[in-house]
This record gives structure tokens, C-alpha cells and sequence, in this order.
């Protein structure tokens, strides 16, 4: 089972079977857009908004051991096992190693793989030939695809979502 939202801003975010996202902070206005997500586990595809386009230092994705932020891109992020992976299909991010803190920029068609476990030299790894993963792809192909849209996010309690086989 997937989700779909699509956020006042027109920023889509796809979430993949077993992911635990959060939205932890998101306000669409013109004077200070941003918003600030929160991947726990499993995988997301973002295809960001106006926010990305008004505020790009504003929209950040984080996971336990990384911070993705954007400059107006389409990205897909993984959080398995406690590796960060982030994918470009399009655009640019700037990935931020919170151990070591060092930025590394990718590029559409690059992806980045943070292992915290391996040694300081080994840990983040840069590929060419990203293509986008089954796990989060929304097509016609399959009834079984969820899509929610989420409108007026309550700025006091973010939402979580969680996903799994059996939700409607």
C-alpha cells in the first residue's frame, strides 16, 4: 500500500508500504513558507511545491542520521536499518552527514547512500544511474494506490503517517 498527499502548496509527496513519516512543520504563506518533514522508516518520493520554489533553504527532510535539503527538485529518500538514501530524478538537494556535518550536493540522476556504521571514509557513498524505485511509484497500473490530500495541516499536532498493507 502507498499514500499520496498533496499539501497546500502543491508539494506531492509519495509514501511507500511500511514507512512511518511525520509532518513536523509546514506553513504555506507567501512572507515564510517552510516546511520540515520526517522520515522514521521506510521510503518517500517528493516532488516539491511553490514552498521549494519560494523558500528552497526552508524545505528540509530529515532522517536520524541525515538532512536533506532542496533547491526545487523531485527526490526520493529511503530510511532503512538506519542507512539514509536519497535519490535525484530531478533537481538538486543538499545532503547533510549529521555526524560528521559535511554537505554534499547531488544532482538529478546521482544518488547518495549515508551507512553511519561503516568507517568515516566508507560512510557516504555517491552513484550515477538513479532511477526511481518501484516502492514509490503511483501509476494506473495498480487500483490498489492510496491518495490523500491534505489540506489546512494544523500547525500544533503534525501529523504522522504510517503505512501498511490494510489501510484503505
Amino acid at each position: 500500500t502507498k499514500m499520496q498527499i498533496v499539501l497546500n502548496d502543491k508539494t506531492i509527496i509519495t509514501i511507500g508500504k511500511n514507512s512511518i513519516f511525520k509532518i513536523e512543520d509546514y506553513v504555506f504563506d507567501e512572507n515564510k513558507p517552510k516546511a520540515t518533514f520526517n522520515l522514521s522508516k521506510g521510503i518517500i518520493k517528493t516532488l516539491t511545491g511553490k514552498i521549494g520554489k519560494l523558500a528552497p533553504q526552508r524545505f528540509k527532510v530529515k532522517t536520524k542520521n541525515a538532512v536533506i535539503g532542496i533547491r526545487g527538485t523531485y527526490f526520493v529518500v529511503e530510511f532503512k536499518n538506519n542507512i539514509t538514501m536519497v535519490g535525484m530524478l530531478g533537481g538538486k538537494v543538499n545532503f547533510v552527514d549529521k555526524i560528521s556535518n559535511k554537505t554534499y550536493t547531488i544532482s538529478k540522476g546521482q544518488m547518495i547512500i549515508l551507512n553511519p556504521t561503516l568507517p568515516k571514509e566508507k560512510r557516504v557513498i555517491i552513484k550515477n544511474g538513479f532511477k526511481e524505485p518501484d516502492a514509490v511509484k503511483i501509476g494506473t497500473k495498480k487500483k490498489k494506490d492510496t491518495q490523500k490530500i491534505i489540506s489546512n495541516l494544523p500547525a500544533q499536532k503534525p501529523p504522522y503517517f504510517h503505512t501498511q498493507r490494510g489501510l484503505p
